[in-house]
C-alpha cells in the first residue's frame, strides 16, 4: 500500500538497483533485497558539478536521506541449482513464480457499491500485495548507471489501526476534536524499515509522519501541518498542501485534485475508487536533495474509500535528484501498480516473489 505516498529512500533504492543487477549476473546465488522510494517535491536548482567520475554504487547506497518512502521488495529469488538442492522456501518461491495469475473481472462486471465521498471506517490490517509494470533508472548528467524493470510484485503492511474521538491537526494548523482514524503503513527491507502514519479526519486523509530506521540510525519526518492526501469533497475537489519539518529542514508541497470516480479491476473484483491526481515536490532545504513528479505526468492514486482509504492502484512518474561527492545523480521511477486482492494477507506474511 502506498500513499503520498508513497515514498522514499534514495539509499535503499540505489541498493535495490545494484542488487537486481547482481542477481541477473549471479544465477547461482539466492539473494533477498528490498528498497523504498518516496514521492514529494519542491523546486530546487542544482549547479552542475565539475566533470568527475561517479561514485561507486556501494558508496551511494550508504547515504541515508531524511525522506519518507514507498518501498518495494526484490525478495527471494530461487537459484538455478537442481530442485533437490533447493530449500522449501525456495521451492515455494519458485511455485509462486510459476503459478501466480491475476484474473480479469468478467465482461460487464461492476463494483458491489459506489465509492463513498468520505472514509468512514478504518482499513483492514494485514499485508497487501501489488503487481506492477514500469522501470527504475539511475543516472548522472552524462551516463546511465543502471536501468532495470520495476519489480513486478511488491508488498506493504497496514498495522496499528485505531479509531477514537481525539484532537487532531488540520490543514489550517488549528486543533479540533472529532472521530479520527489513524494507521501505519510499514515497508521493510534489509537496509531500512519505513513507517508512515496517516490520519483520517472528518474532512480529509493526511500523511502525518514517516519514521525511517536503519543500521546507521533513525530519521523522523513530521511536517507541520500534515500533508493532505485527499479531501472529502467528491469529483472536482482540488487543494494545495505544504509542510516543513523544522528539525530536519525537509519541506513538502503538493497540489491535488479528484479527477474522476473510477472502477479498478483488482484481479477479478471491481472496486470503485476516487482518482486523486497529485503533483508533488519535496526538498532538503540544505540543497542536497529534491524530488518531483514528472512535468505533465502527475501521480494518480486510486483511493478505495469504502475500504478505509487504501490505494488499490496508482500511476507514478517521479525523479529524485541528489548530490554526492560533487556529482549530481538522478533516480527516475515510472510505473503502474494494482492490488492483487482487496483482502490482505495475515500480518507477517512474507513478501511475494518480485518477478513472476
Amino acid at each position: 500500500m502506498r500513499s503520498l505516498s508513497s515514498r522514499q529512500r534514495i539509499a535503499a533504492a540505489v541498493l535495490a538497483l545494484l542488487g537486481a543487477a547482481t542477481l541477473s549476473a549471479c544465477g547461482n546465488q539466492s539473494t533477498s533485497l528490498q528498497f523504498g522510494l518516496k514521492r514529494e517535491d519542491l523546486n530546487l536548482a542544482f549547479q552542475v558539478a565539475q566533470p568527475q567520475a561517479p561514485a561507486p554504487i556501494s558508496q551511494l547506497a550508504a547515504q541515508p536521506l531524511p525522506i519518507p518512502a514507498t518501498s518495494f521488495t526484490l525478495g527471494e529469488l530461487p537459484t538455478v541449482a537442481p530442485y533437490k538442492d533447493l530449500t522449501q522456501a525456495q521451492l515455494n518461491a519458485l511455485a509462486a513464480l510459476l503459478l501466480w495469475h491475476c484474473p480479469a473481472a468478467p465482461a460487464g462486471a461492476v463494483p458491489s457499491a459506489a465509492a463513498n465521498p468520505f472514509i468512514t471506517s478504518p482499513p483492514t490490517a494485514g499485508v497487501y500485495f501489488q503487481h506492477n509494470t514500469g522501470i527504475a533508472k539511475l543516472s548522472t548528467a552524462t551516463i546511465t548507471l543502471l536501468s532495470l524493470p520495476y519489480p513486478h510484485h511488491t508488498a506493504a503492511e497496514v498495522k496499528n489501526v485505531a479509531v477514537g474521538n481525539k484532537a487532531y491537526t488540520t490543514g489550517q494548523l488549528s486543533v479540533s476534536s472529532g472521530n479520527v482514524i489513524t494507521y501505519d503503513v510499514v515497508e521493510t527491507n534489509p537496509v531500512l524499515t519505513v513507517t508512515t502514519t496517516y490520519q483520517v479526519t472528518a474532512n480529509e486523509l493526511d500523511m502525518v509522519r514517516t519514521i525511517t530506521h536503519s543500521s546507521v540510525g533513525t530519521v523522523t519526518f513530521q511536517p507541520t501541518p500534515p500533508i493532505t492526501v485527499m479531501q472529502f469533497k467528491g469529483v472536482g475537489a482540488s487543494w494545495t498542501s505544504a509542510g516543513i519539518d523544522p528539525s530536519t529542514d525537509v519541506a513538502m508541497y503538493e497540489q491535488g485534485k479528484i479527477t474522476a470516480e473510477k472502477a479498478v479491476d483488482v484481479c477479478g473484483t471491481m472496486v470503485d475508487t476516487y482518482a486523486v491526481q497529485s503533483s508533488e515536490q519535496i526538498t532538503d532545504l540544505t540543497g542536497n536533495y529534491s524530488y518531483s513528479t514528472a512535468s505533465g505526468d502527475p501521480n494518480v492514486y486510486y483511493v478505495a474509500t469504502n475500504y478505509g482509504g487504501v490505494m488499490v492502484g496508482e500511476h507514478v512518474d517521479t525523479a529524485t535528484t541528489f548530490t554526492f561527492n560533487k556529482v549530481v545523480y538522478t533516480l527516475t521511477q515510472k510505473y503502474d501498480s494494482t492490488f492483487d486482492s482487496i483482502k490482505p494477507h495475515p500480518a507477517g506474511t512474507a513478501p511475494p516473489p518480485p518477478y513472476p
